[in-house]
């Protein structure tokens, strides 16, 4: 236990230095530090456990295995997750749900505790059978609050955004304060980009300063733009589709020819306005038709891509359908 405190210590230490010669806001929330030592309490326990069992070769390898296939395969599920991939401004860590994942992993040591105990002892003596009778029955109930429990994390009431000037204004978490220039600077450009063909808002919003829970939230099929675990750019994108209008519903009744051709005039659309703003094409290099496309696009004057850019929402929204 003495050693993986020393590394956890170690870890935490270095997130907290970086975190602060970056400076605020976003620093390491302390229910995620809790998190992490729960777990790694859990985690002691359940090797301490098999290694009662199995042989001194083999014990370090099946914990590994056991503790990472138990992380892994609960993470899909919410209510019994004891982890989590990052601190998400838009989600904080439930303390009830905390609370309970720290019982489990409390009985869980007691639990490893009491069958060392037992396993030097005479297991005859009426007081260890009743308590290793509690230690199991102690973990399993653990287990069951944390199953029937709610979700590990919770949505975050959002604070006033702070948001950029002028218009189209980019508004972000607090903690995100110091992407925000970069973003802005982005979200400038979009005016200009689209050639007046498509309609640019007065202010875009970061995921979760609007939505009522986590996880993206699908206003009219557009996703807001969020920053946890993606650069700029990938925000920029994410605000571009914002401006691409959805496949018209005559569209959708034509058949199957019309809506692939207004779904790929879609992402003409897509690709055209993210390389203007980024005065590049090398971001669709993976995509040569698509790049070769749009190179030839915008090439041309910006009258012709303007033409073209129109003929692209007709397709789209299903203007010629009648």
């Amino acid at each position: 236990m003495a050693y993986a405190m020393v590394c956890y210590v170690i870890g935490v230490a270095s997130a907290i230095t970086a975190a602060f010669v970056v400076g605020p806001p976003g620093g390491p929330w302390p229910s995620y530090l809790v998190l992490g030592f729960v777990t790694l309490i859990g985690g002691v326990a359940v090797g301490h456990l098999l290694g009662l069992f199995l042989p001194p070769f083999l014990a370090p390898i099946a914990s590994a295995v056991t503790i990472y296939v138990c992380l892994i395969f609960t993470y899909p599920y919410p209510h019994l997750a004891f982890w989590v991939v990052s601190g998400r401004p838009q989600a904080e860590i439930d303390l009830f749900s905390l609370a309970v994942r720290s019982g489990v992993a409390l009985s869980l040591a007691l639990a490893a505790v009491l069958v060392a105990s037992l396993a030097t002892a005479d297991v005859v003596n009426r007081q260890y059978r009743l308590a290793g009778i509690f230690a199991v029955g102690l973990v399993g109930l653990s287990v069951w609050v944390v199953a029937t429990g709610g979700d590990l994390r919770q949505h975050r009431v959002a604070p006033d955004p702070l948001c950029s000037e002028p218009i189209p204004r980019v508004c972000v978490w607090p903690d995100h304060a110091m992407r925000l220039d970069r973003v802005a600077e982005l979200a400038q450009r979009l005016p200009q980009s689209t050639l007046g063909v498509l309609p640019v808002p007065d202010a875009f919003y970061e995921e979760g300063l609007r939505g009522p829970a986590p996880g993206i939230t699908m206003e009219a099929g557009k996703p807001p733009f969020e920053l946890t675990l993606h650069d700029e750019r990938s925000a920029l994108a994410m605000m571009v589709w914002q401006l691409i209008p959805n496949v018209g519903d005559c569209v959708w009744e034509a058949g199957d020819a019309e809506v692939r051709e207004a779904q790929n005039a879609r992402e003409m659309l897509f690709a055209w306005v993210y390389s203007r703003t980024v005065n590049s094409t090398s971001e669709f290099a993976d995509e040569p038709v698509l790049e070769a496309a749009i190179d030839d696009v915008v090439e041309q004057p910006p009258p012709s891509q303007v033409e073209w850019a129109e003929l692209q929402v007709e397709v789209v929204t299903g203007d010629a359908c009648g």
